[in-house]
C-alpha cells in the first residue's frame, strides 16, 4: 500500500483536519507519498523527509511535521494495514527560546504598522494570543457578546475544542463585520500567510526589532498575563493549551512579578 493511501486513511478516520496538520500531511505526501509502505525505514524517511525539509524549515518545525508522520503511520499499524512503524528520527532543537516583545516595543509595531488592514491583524494576534492560522480564519459571526471564538482541531482525536477570548477595547474599531473575513486584506479578500508574514519581516526591519517571529505576538500575550499574576489554567483557557507545560516556561522566564508573593507569608 502506498504512503498517499495511508495518508487518505488517516484523513478519514480523523473528524476534521486543522490547516496546519493539512499543511503536514500535504508535504509528507510529497516527500513520501509514492512510495510503497514496506519500504519506509529509517534511512529513507531521514533522506527523503526530513533532510529536505531542514532546508526550508526550522528544525522545531520538522519535528512537529514529523509527529504527525508518526501519527499517519501509527493508524495504520492499529487498522491492520501495516505490520510496525519505523523508527522516526526527529531533529533536535532548543525549544527553549522565548522572546518577550516588551508593552513599547509593541506599541511602537502598532503605530508603524502599515497597511491598516495588516495593522489589524498584528493588533488582533498581540491582544488575543491566537495563533496566525486562527486569526486570518477567523469570521465576523464568530464574535458575539464582546468576544471571538475560536475552535482548535489540534489533539489525537481530532474532536473540536472551543474556547472565547474576550475583545481588548483597542479591537474593536480594529475588526470589520461588513466581510467574509473578521481581519480582510487590502483587497477584502483573506489575507494569505505569506504574505503577512512578508509585512511582518518589513516591519520588524523598520522598527528595529532583532530575531522577532510572528508567533512572539503570542508569547506576549500569554507572558504578560503570567506576569500580572494571571493563574495558568486562566491563561490556558484562553490561550488554548493543552497542558500548561508551554505555560510554566513563561512562568518560569519571567518571575519578576513573583517577588512581592513571599510578603505574604
Amino acid at each position: 500500500m502506498k504512503i498517499d493511501e495511508l495518508i487518505a486513511l488517516y484523513r478519514g478516520h480523523k473528524a476534521a483536519i486543522s490547516q496546519t496538520d493539512d499543511g503536514f500531511l500535504r508535504n509528507m505526501s510529497d516527500a513520501l507519498g509514492h512510495y510503497d509502505a514496506s519500504e519506509l525505514t529509517p534511512t529513507l524517511i531521514d533522506e527523503r523527509y526530513t533532510q529536505r525539509r531542514l532546508k526550508q524549515v526550522q528544525p522545531n518545525s520538522v519535528a512537529r511535521e514529523l509527529k504527525t508522520t508518526a501519527a499517519v503511520l501509527n493508524h495504520a499499524r492499529r487498522m491492520g494495514v501495516i505490520p510496525s512503524v519505523p523508527y522516526i528520527r526527529r531533529p533536535a532543537f532548543n525549544d527553549e527560546r522565548i522572546r518577550l516583545i516588551s508593552v513599547e516595543e509593541r506599541d511602537a509595531m502598532l503605530a508603524e504598522a502599515r497597511p491598516a488592514e495588516f495593522r489589524a491583524v498584528v493588533a488582533f494576534l498581540f491582544y488575543t494570543g491566537a495563533r496566525l492560522s486562527e486569526a486570518l480564519n477567523a469570521t465576523p459571526r464568530e464574535v458575539r457578546d464582546g468576544a471571538v471564538m475560536f475552535v482548535s482541531h489540534k489533539g489525537t482525536a481530532g474532536k473540536p475544542r472551543y474556547r472565547q477570548v474576550p475583545l481588548h477595547p483597542v479591537l474593536r474599531p480594529l475588526l470589520v463585520s461588513n466581510s467574509s473575513w473578521l481581519l480582510p486584506s487590502p483587497t477584502g479578500a483573506k489575507w494569505g500567510a505569506r504574505d503577512v508574514r512578508r509585512h511582518w519581516e518589513t516591519l520588524c526591519d523598520f522598527t528595529d526589532m532583532e530575531d522577532c517571529r510572528l508567533h512572539d505576538c503570542r508569547h506576549h500575550f500569554a507572558s504578560h498575563l503570567v506576569m500580572a499574576g494571571v493563574d495558568l489554567i486562566t491563561i490556558a483557557a484562553l490561550t488554548g493549551h493543552s497542558d500548561l507545560g508551554m505555560l510554566k516556561r513563561y512562568a518560569h522566564h519571567h518571575t519578576s512579578h513573583l517577588r512581592g508573593v513571599i510578603d505574604i507569608l
